[in-house]
């Protein structure tokens, strides 16, 4: 059972450091499925209790980026499911955004490894994200973001184009 638990970890390692940036052309999305998506008129509600944190969406003022990974399944390897979400808001008149470290407390940036795994949705706050409207349906983004997941730091570098719903 040892044994088992140490391939586990580290063909989990291995996965989660393959990772180079991705988006700009969607062979760079790691072995799975990237969407870049923007959300008009919409607010995140973030709740917390004890440091675990959940969203809820609502009609709102705001401006909703998502990005979606979800990993190629393999059908010989029972619960290997994985999704990755991290979202963060900008208020709508904004054409612009940087932002760095403690700063992304201010866009609510926060993300979700979901896997049969440890849950939660963590809130970012190590890294570097900044974006610019391209035109009324498309917005340039890049980020380099760290967080700790599963006792680990996981690093992701993204740039990418958004587009909205």
């Amino acid at each position: 059972m040892n044994r088992l638990i140490q391939l586990i970890a580290f063909f989990a390692i291995c996965f989660f450091f393959s990772c180079s940036t991705e988006g700009v052309n969607p062979s760079t999305c790691r072995e799975g499925d990237c969407t870049y998506t923007v959300k008009e008129h919409a607010d995140l509600i973030i709740e917390n209790q004890d440091d675990l944190y959940w969203f809820r969406l609502e009609e709102g003022e705001n401006l909703v980026f998502r990005y979606n990974y979800e990993a190629d399944d393999s059908p010989q390897i029972a619960d290997d499911e994985y999704t990755e979400i991290i979202l963060w808001e900008i208020p709508a008149d904004q054409e612009s955004f940087d932002v760095s470290d403690a700063d992304l407390e201010q866009v609510n940036m926060f993300v979700a490894p979901i896997c049969n795994c440890t849950p939660g949705w963590k809130p970012v706050n190590i890294g570097h994200l900044e974006g610019e409207k391209i035109n009324r349906n498309t917005w340039r983004v890049s980020f380099t973001i760290s967080f700790e997941w599963a006792g680990m730091l996981q690093e992701r570098k993204v740039e990418a184009r958004f587009e909205m719903e």
